[in-house]
C-alpha cells in the first residue's frame, strides 16, 4: 500500500516569506511553552485532495483519470494571503496560510477531482469541506496551552505572494509514518 495525494507547487517567493514568518513565530511559541513542528520547505504545498492508502496497482487508473481531467483545464495564479490557526488562535493545532485570488478555480479543481475520483472509489478522507490552504505548521502541545491570538491577528492579512498552477503533482508515499512523499508524476493543465 502507498499514501497518495494530489497538490500543486507554490513558487519560491511565497516558501521563502512563509520560511520567514516560520521563523518569526517560534519563538513566540517556545516563550509560551508551545512545540511546532514546521512544515520543510521542499514539502510546502497546495494539497488538493488526499488519496489515503491506495493499492500500487490504482497509481495508473489514478494518473490517466488526473492527466485527462488536468489537459482540459486552464493555468490560472493564485496568491497567498494571511495565515490562519485551525481550529482558532486559542487553541491552534494548525498554522495555514491562505489562497486568496484563485481559491475559487482552486476549489472547483477539487470538486472535480473528488467527483472522478470517487466514481472510480477513491472517496473523500477529509471530515471538514475543503478549503484551499497551505499548511504550514502543527502545533503539538496540548490543546489550551499556547493562545496565538495576538499573533494571528498580526499575521493575519500578511502577502505571501502569488503562484501559477500550471500542473497537478501526484505525490507517494510508501512508508507509513513517513513524512516523505515524493513526486510521482506530474500533469500539466492546458
Amino acid at each position: 500500500m502507498k499514501e497518495a495525494f494530489l497538490a500543486v507547487d507554490v513558487s519560491l517567493e511565497t516558501v521563502e516569506r512563509l520560511v520567514l514568518v516560520q521563523e518569526d513565530l517560534a519563538g513566540l511559541i517556545k516563550a509560551r511553552g508551545g512545540k511546532v513542528r514546521w512544515v520543510e520547505p521542499a514539502r510546502m504545498h497546495l494539497q488538493l485532495k488526499s488519496l489515503g492508502w491506495i493499492d500500487p496497482a490504482l497509481l495508473f487508473d489514478v494518473s490517466e483519470v488526473v492527466g485527462r481531467l488536468a489537459g482540459a483545464l486552464v493555468p490560472f495564479k493564485v496568491s497567498v494571503k494571511g495565515l490562519v490557526a485551525y481550529p482558532s488562535p486559542r487553541q491552534p493545532r494548525l498554522l495555514l496560510a491562505k489562497i486568496e485570488q484563485g481559491a475559487d478555480l482552486v476549489g472547483q479543481l477539487h470538486k472535480v477531482l473528488e467527483k472522478h475520483l470517487g466514481a472510480m472509489g477513491i472517496e473523500s478522507s477529509e471530515a471538514r469541506p475543503y478549503e484551499a490552504v497551505i499548511q504550514v505548521g502543527r502545533v503539538l502541545t496540548p490543546k489550551g496551552t499556547v493562545d496565538l491570538s495576538d499573533a494571528m491577528e498580526e499575521v493575519k492579512g500578511l502577502d505571501f505572494g502569488e503562484s501559477y498552477v500550471k500542473d497537478v503533482m501526484l505525490l507517494v508515499s510508501s512508508l507509513q509514518g513517513s513524512p516523505q512523499a515524493v513526486v510521482h508524476k506530474r500533469f500539466a493543465l492546458g
